[in-house]
């Protein structure tokens, strides 16, 4: 037996606890508020002003039952809180040599649980790293599994909890007077509990690409249509934009002989065909793509990937500045130039310049180039013959490596992914703090009580304080609002507010609010006011008329012709 062993934080130590189980237990401290380590620490310090380290107690969860912790973003921190200690008189600390290579640390181990959702006993560590990322079945749970994620604890030194001669059991563990006591604290992070979601691997331990060429090869024999993804590519990126020039892809449709007005100019448009056609080839026909600017004659005669290339050589456009070129020749400009760049997936386009661009913008048309039509173009005609048959001659020529890279690198990157798994119950833990003290063996601590990581969204969580602080009425604060700003309460905050007054300095309460009043809807009569504005009126007509002299002028008549009765 070891003579180190783990035990409940030092401060709450007591007669009946001691000699209980509980004691060899670490503890979880429940903590609220954003500063709830500086909170801790002024605790354990004795600098919380009432209060003793023992107080530590009041926030301790039961051991009793599976407690569930909720996230921070609910406010809510937890703290595994332990003593590690010598099992000699007085249970006084082990110092950990951290120079000596010796660490403290702790572990979350989830409860093992049947087929059936029922609790084994057993417990399963997390693998954060490597191939074995995931939960792994402990053989022994006093022992740390090998590659198992640690979370770091950290000391802090607890004064004394009692006076001195206050309490002879306390005097007896270093717990009274000046004596202090060493706590190890850790931080349970709640927020991983996405992470620590039961998870399986996507390719079920397969090669992804492996899966991949089987799948092709498996279609291939079947004889289904679109037998080889790469000439969705093809298709895509060349024949398809090259037939658009002809005829509707959809359709089938010849275009008119004219544009229509406001349509996009086909130099452009061909340029971009024309990059996309030396990437496709790139990606898929290295050899033809290296064989691009020459005869062909690094391409093996009779071949397949040789029919497609010379037919390309017999396609001429009509460069504006320039004899005629071959479409291999122009293809092995554009590359030269560094215009791939445009249509690379990662490539820098800024390493292309303004100029540049300009210079080739308008330079081709495909539309209309020789020994080209729209028969040539059509799904299932001779380009996409050509190329299908090249694909195929590449394929069998290639292997197991006959994916172009881009693609090979994006399904490797399956091998490590995972997807989440619905496992019934809410998986239940518990925590165990490890001692490292090479060459002897870890001190593992008996297990916390059982715990729950509650989800973000939880119903039973607390919540969070929010406080709105009303702005400064000081002159000096309004100042620094703009001009207009205005500051408004509502109707029920504004009569609190009339009803603070002096009283309230002698204990006195708000004074009463506002009750029920009568108020007044009123009508008024138009021809009443109508009646009096009129003799009002008269009335000053006629007084002012002694110095204006207008009543004459109050009516003015003028003859004019109507038809008599």
């Amino acid at each position: 037996m070891s003579a180190i062993e783990w035990r409940a934080p030092a401060p709450i130590w007591n007669r009946d606890l001691i000699s209980s189980p509980a004691a060899l237990r670490p503890r979880l401290v429940a903590c609220s508020g954003d500063s709830f380590l500086d909170s801790f620490l002024e605790l354990m310090q004795g600098k919380t002003p009432g209060k003793t380290p023992r107080a530590m107690a009041e926030a301790l969860l039961p051991l009793a039952g599976t407690q569930k912790l909720f996230q921070p973003a609910h406010g809510r921190y937890y703290l595994l809180v332990g003593s590690l200690v010598c099992r000699q008189v007085g249970l006084p600390d082990r110092a950990v040599a951290s120079a000596a290579g010796e660490r403290v640390s702790f572990v979350i181990r989830r409860l093992q649980r049947s087929a059936q959702g029922t609790l084994t006993g057993g417990e399963e560590a997390w693998v954060d790293d490597g191939p074995q990322r995931g939960w792994h079945l402990v053989d022994s749970p006093a022992q740390p599994y090998q590659g198992e994620e640690r979370l770091p604890m950290h000391p802090v030194e607890a004064c004394a909890s009692y006076a001195k001669g206050e309490n002879p059991f306390a005097c007896a563990f270093g717990l009274a007077d000046c004596g202090r006591r060493s706590v190890y604290y850790g931080y349970v992070p709640v927020g991983n509990r996405g992470k620590y979601a039961e998870r399986i691997p996507i390719n079920s331990g397969a090669d992804p690409a492996a899966q991949f060429r089987a799948f092709v090869d498996s279609v291939v024999a079947s004889g289904e249509p679109g037998h080889d993804p790469r000439m969705d590519e093809v298709d895509s990126r060349v024949i398809s934009p090259w037939l658009s020039m002809y005829a509707d892809p959809v359709s089938l449709a010849d275009h008119s002989p004219a544009p229509p007005d406001g349509s996009a100019p086909l130099e452009p448009f061909s340029l971009y065909l024309l990059l996309d056609m030396a990437d496709v080839l790139r990606r898929n026909l290295p050899s033809l793509y290296t064989a691009l600017g020459t005869d062909g004659g690094g391409i093996a005669s009779g071949s397949q990937r040789r029919a497609l290339f010379d037919r390309l050589r017999t396609i001429t456009t009509v460069e504006k500045s320039a004899p005629s070129k071959n479409l291999t020749d122009i293809l092995d400009q554009l590359r030269d130039n560094g215009l791939l760049a445009l249509v690379q997936d990662g490539a820098d386009e800024s390493s292309v310049s303004d100029a540049t661009y300009q210079d080739y913008a308008s330079r081709y048309m495909l539309k209309g180039a020789s020994n080209t039509s729209k028969g040539f173009l059509l799904p299932n005609g001779q380009l996409h013959q050509l190329f299908s048959a090249a694909l195929a001659e590449e394929k069998a020529e290639r292997g197991e490596s006959w994916l172009p890279p881009p693609t090979e690198e994006r399904l490797g990157l399956l091998r490590d992914q995972v997807v989440p798994v619905d496992t019934g119950p809410e998986p239940s833990y518990v925590l165990r703090m490890i001692y490292d003290h090479a060459p002897c063996c870890p001190v593992v601590s008996a297990p916390s009580g059982p715990v729950s990581l509650a989800p973000f969204y939880d119903p039973d969580a607390p919540a969070r304080h929010i406080r709105i602080e009303a702005p400064s009425i000081k002159p000096r604060d309004l100042r620094k609002y703009k001009r207009g700003v205005g500051i408004a309460m509502s109707p029920e905050l504004r009569d609190v507010m009339n009803r603070v007054h002096k009283g309230m300095l002698d204990d006195e309460g708000l004074a009463s609010g506002a009750g029920w009043q009568l108020g007044m809807i009123c009508s008024f009569s138009l021809q009443i006011i109508f009646l009096v504005a009129i003799i009002v009126m008269f009335i000053f007509l006629i007084a002012f008329n002694l110095i204006f002299w207008w009543l004459p002028f109050l009516k003015i008549c003028f003859p004019i012709p109507v038809k008599g009765k």
